[in-house]
Order: C-alpha cells, then structure tokens, then sequence
C-alpha cells in the first residue's frame, strides 16, 4: 500500500495551466447534474434520473466514498475525473465536456500531462475509461488510451442501444 504522505498532494492540487481541481458550488453541481440528465451520452438510460444522478454526483465529491479526483478544464468548459484510484493497481478516468469548443492541442497536452501524473503518483498499472461517444473515444486515443474492443449493444441512449468503447492505458 503506498502511504498517503508519500503523495505529492502539492503538484496533483496545482493541476496545469488550464486544468485545476475542481472546487465544487451550488451553480456547478447543478449544472452537472443536468448534464449527465439531458446531455448526450453522459448516462446509460437506466442511470439517468434525478436521485441517481445527484447519489453519483456526490460520492464523486465525497472522499469517504473512495479516493477521487476531479479537475476542471479551463473554467468549467469540461471536467475529467479519476475515480475509484486503487494505487498500485488501477484507476478510471473520464471527461465530460460542458463546451464541445474547448478541446485545443494545450487541452490535449495537459490532460495527457495530468494522466501520467496520476498514474505516477499512485503507481498504476492501469487507467480505464469508457463510453459510447465517439468525440470522448477520439479524445481519450489523443491523451493515449487504447481501444480494448466494442461492447456491442451496450448502452442505451433514448431507447436506442448503442456501442460502449472500453478503452484503457496499461504501463
């Protein structure tokens, strides 16, 4: 088990140039809450209400449930979360994207920066992700995931089944 004073607390808090800890208000959780309702691809179907979403929500801000971390990408345009870190063994990560515009090569470069000090940091093994949008899927083979094959039929979006893409980053 690593020790947590072992951690560079400093250098995750200080985040990159435009990506910064999340610190969470009323306005922003709302707002996220929203997004993961009504925006595309965020939840499968049988996720998306309310009570769900809000328990999903702050257990993501709870560090009693588990160790998080969630960032905010250029003054909340997007966020990208590390949740459920097992150091030693695994993480997994995504993006939500609040501002389909926001995605430069800086956003790229910072992000992949963020990952791999995580990945450092916690010495793991492995970074996982998934969903079934393909704009996240091209966003996470950019910052360095792999595709590990397609979930046929697994998502469902407005009672449409879907494609869910596992991808992964393995050291």
């Amino acid at each position: 088990m690593i020790s947590p004073e072992k951690i560079k607390w400093k250098s995750l808090k200080k985040g990159t140039d435009h990506i910064k800890p999340f610190k969470a208000n009323a306005e922003k959780i709302e707002r996220l809450m929203k997004e993961f309702l009504y925006g595309y691809l965020h939840l499968s179907d049988e996720c998306r209400f309310p009570q769900y979403v809000r328990t999903m929500l702050m257990d993501l801000l709870d560090s009693r449930s588990g160790l998080n971390i969630i960032y905010d990408i250029d003054d909340f345009k997007g966020i990208v979360a590390f949740v459920r870190i097992r150091p030693l063994f695994k993480a997994k990560m995504m993006f939500v994207l609040l501002d389909k515009g926001m995605l430069r090569p800086s956003i790229i470069k910072e992000s992949r920066k963020l990952i791999q000090m995580i990945m450092k940091e916690f010495k793991l093994k492995r970074m996982e992700a998934e969903t079934a949008d393909k704009k996240i899927v091209q966003l996470s083979k950019m910052v360095g995931f792999k595709s590990e094959g397609i979930q046929k039929n697994g998502f469902m979006f407005n009672k449409t089944l879907m494609n869910n893409n596992p991808l992964s980053l393995v050291r």
